[in-house]
């Protein structure tokens, strides 16, 4: 008789809740793609290769819309992450692997936000990234600074949503 593996719980991990307020602060849940560099440091200790998408959106607060509360985790859903795997060398025919993280603010972490997953996500195996993460933003973490005014607000190296400044 085989016996099941037996899956294991998702253990929450904990993020900055300032890092996280970066990437989200002016895009309410539109996804960006934090890729090599881009990728925040408290993203070093997840298990992902180096050949690896993320995309990440989410929201910022509290107050927070009530919707977003989920009883299974005691907390408000505040953003995600899916990240899709290279799994060309893997036994399976397609091209990546996907698994979900999902975000939580559960109020008594601090300035700590957590950070549940993996989740296997429906499409688990797939041969393409989805349409709607296709050409998204690439975003850089940290923010580079503007040359004109100093902030760091500077999106992708090519303008400042403070003063408006372009690259070349």
């Amino acid at each position: 008789m085989t016996r099941k593996k037996k899956k294991k719980k998702p253990r929450p991990k904990f993020i900055n809740r300032e890092k996280f307020e970066t990437f989200t602060r002016v895009r309410e849940w539109e996804p960006i793609e934090l890729q090599g560099q881009a990728r925040p440091s408290f993203l070093d200790n997840f298990p992902y290769t180096s050949d690896c998408h993320i995309y990440g959106s989410g929201t910022i607060g509290p107050p927070y819309d009530i919707s977003l509360y989920d009883t299974g985790l005691s907390g408000y859903r505040v953003g995600g992450f899916t990240f899709y795997r290279d799994s060309k060398t893997h036994p399976e025919p397609f091209d990546y692997n996907v698994d979900n993280y999902i975000i939580v603010d559960d109020s008594l972490t601090g300035n700590q936000l957590l950070v549940w997953g993996p989740y296997e996500a429906i499409n688990h195996w797939t041969g393409a990234i989805q349409d709607n993460l296709t050409g998204v933003e690439i975003f850089r973490y940290p923010f580079p600074k503007c040359p004109n005014c100093g902030s760091n607000h500077v999106i992708n190296d090519e303008y400042c949503e403070d003063c408006g400044w372009q690259k070349g």
